[in-house]
């Protein structure tokens, strides 16, 4: 996912870190320092907050991370990017639930489960795919 870029972490209190603010400064590539987030675009904002995640997942793995539409700013090459890292690092790392609706991210995915309004009952209705089966049957016919 590197694309060149720098961030950088500033604590104001070491010994209670929680207890004071933290400061994020991250540096897209080809700009210089940016000392107020509210400076970058939406995508820049999404990937420097994803590379934070990830970052942070790095050094202390969760059970499960959950991430409700993170690729909606984002163009389709830094999709690719993410959707990439994500099924290189976060397989691995954790459970991770996604909720997209871009198709770059949604066609690299192992399972998929979807949520449809139904207006004769008024009712939710849920349904769900394992997609696993499909990559082996595709892997068996290559």
């Amino acid at each position: 996912m590197n694309q060149g870029g720098n961030a950088q972490l500033y604590l104001e209190d070491r010994k209670n870190p929680f207890e004071r603010p933290i400061h994020f400064t991250p540096q897209p590539p080809g700009k210089r320092s940016v000392y107020d987030v509210s400076q970058l675009s939406g995508g820049e904002k999404t990937v420097a907050a994803l590379a934070l995640v990830f970052s942070l997942i790095k050094v202390k793995k969760p059970p499960m991370l959950l991430m409700d539409e993170v690729d909606a700013f984002l163009d389709p090459e830094n999709v690719k990017l993410i959707t990439s890292y994500m099924k290189e690092h976060l397989v691995k790392a954790c459970q991770t639930i996604m909720i997209s609706h871009k198709e770059p991210m949604i066609s690299e995915t192992t399972s998929l489960v979807g949520c449809s309004f139904v207006k004769k009952t008024r009712t939710s209705q849920t349904f769900s795919l394992d997609l696993k089966q499909y990559a082996e049957e595709n892997n068996q016919q290559a």
